[in-house]
């Protein structure tokens, strides 16, 4: 099974090829674990988005600062430079794409604020103090 996961800020707009078939970006994600000084890591995974509906899609609303979670295939291609050294492209074929925040959204401070728990009705108290289920 080849399936990676991630969540990250969008690095840079996204660029269209000549044929319009095919979409890239990278998103900038943090590790987990911190470098021996405390310092958070940071990766940067590129993308690319096959096919004209979703690269052109990719175009349309994939822009640099916005956070989002992508699900896809690790690709790895092998390919020799103009000097004849053997050289690899690492990227995720994404075929999926949540939207988490915008980055301009966060720094204006106007993100969705989550409710507490005192704005929802306990599910006990709205059939009767019985879970139908246990």
């Amino acid at each position: 099974m080849n399936k990676w996961f991630g969540i990250g800020r969008v690095c840079k707009d996204t660029e269209l090829n000549a044929s319009g078939k095919v979409a890239t970006n990278c998103i900038a994600v943090d590790r987990a674990l911190k470098d021996k000084d405390g310092n958070k890591v940071t990766d940067f995974i590129n993308l690319r988005w096959l096919g004209e509906k979703q690269a052109q899609f990719a175009k349309n609303y994939i822009q640099k600062g916005t956070k989002i979670g992508v699900s896809g295939s690790l690709c790895i291609d092998n390919y020799k430079d103009k000097d004849g050294n053997s050289k690899q492209s690492v990227y995720v074929s994404v075929q999926d794409i949540d939207f988490c925040e915008s980055k301009s959204a966060n720094r204006q401070n106007t993100s969705v604020q989550r409710p507490s728990s005192d704005d929802f009705m306990s599910i006990a108290d709205d059939i009767g103090g019985e879970l139908p289920f246990q």
